[in-house]
């Protein structure tokens, strides 16, 4: 297990933290849903460049067959969450018509290496030394398939539903 450095973005008084999926404005956090979470994130690495529809929504949602309407959506929520700074009210997400969105914000990037180990490693030869981790990339968004998961729960759902639903016909009679 390697350490990783930790990489924090910091925007017009808000900051985002991908690891812990935390946003937040002067230390409260904002809550916003995951693949909005996920659309600020490539929004803030990708800040002051037009960003088309397509690419979004190839960003964030991958390989899954979503609407156009998701990504409106996703946007909408957003410029609620950044409305938290009355003087940002939708002025970050600026709409491109007909092509996609610009994040304009000046955004910070921050790299926090991860904590150095107090304790001296003993090698074979019982001589004491201390090793340090090169630091790591940072780590890629993850996209992850939540729909798929939840089909199958509900199939599952829905026949176990169905067979007590014939088990009760059949024992209890009409």
């Amino acid at each position: 297990m390697g350490l990783e450095m930790k990489t924090l973005y910091r925007f017009e008084g808000f900051e985002m933290d991908p690891t812990n999926r935390v946003f937040g404005l002067g230390g409260k956090p904002i809550a916003i849903p995951s693949r909005a979470f996920d659309l600020l994130l490539y929004m803030t690495c990708n800040a002051q460049r037009l960003l088309t529809k397509e690419e979004l929504m190839r960003a964030v949602w991958g390989g899954t067959i979503v609407e156009e309407g998701n990504l409106t959506q996703s946007v909408f929520l957003l410029r609620k969450a950044l409305s938290a700074h009355p003087s940002m009210e939708n002025q970050l997400i600026v709409t491109v018509p007909g092509r996609g969105y610009r994040f304009v914000a000046e955004v910070e990037r921050i790299d926090i290496p991860p904590p150095r180990s107090t304790q001296p490693d003993i090698s074979a030869n019982a001589a004491t030394h201390r090793t340090e981790a090169a630091p790591a990339p940072a780590p890629a968004v993850q996209k992850t398939m939540h729909s798929h998961r939840w089909y199958g729960l509900w199939y599952t759902m829905g026949a176990v539903i169905t067979v007590a639903a014939i088990a009760a016909l059949i024992i209890l009679p009409g």
